[in-house]
């Protein structure tokens, strides 16, 4: 087993300080390559859409949209022949999974036929 650099050892002292800090491995040449799981690198705008099972229960369903997924923003978009899609926007923590919590959550949600990440964008 090799000698670790000073920026190694480094390194694992943070790792050892933070817990969110991962380190996945050393490259040939020595550099540790770290992977930041649970970083917060910034907010991004996360935009779904939730298509509706039945457009009689669809108020309902804006109701439990707004409980459960709490969006920053809410609208509707016609799709065609009456049926109405839901459009959320929320703002989320720059990180590993943060869309798909959201859209696991809209997926449990009752009434819903299909739920969609439209765009995630950085503030």
């Amino acid at each position: 087993m090799r000698k670790l650099r000073r920026e190694d050892r480094a390194l694992q002292a943070l790792q050892a300080d933070f817990a969110p800090l991962h380190v996945q491995g050393m490259r040939e040449d020595g550099a540790v390559s770290a992977l930041f799981r649970g970083v917060c690198m910034g907010q991004v705008a996360v935009v779904m859409k939730i298509m509706p099972e039945d457009m009689a229960k669809f108020d309902k369903l804006k109701k439990d949209a707004v409980e459960a997924l709490k969006p920053y923003k809410m609208e509707e978009q016609p799709v065609a022949f009456g049926i109405v899609a839901l459009s959320l926007t929320f703002v989320v923590e720059d990180g590993v999974g943060g869309s798909d919590l959201l859209e696991e959550k809209a997926n449990k949600l009752s009434n819903v036929s299909g739920v969609e990440i439209v765009s995630v964008d950085r503030l």
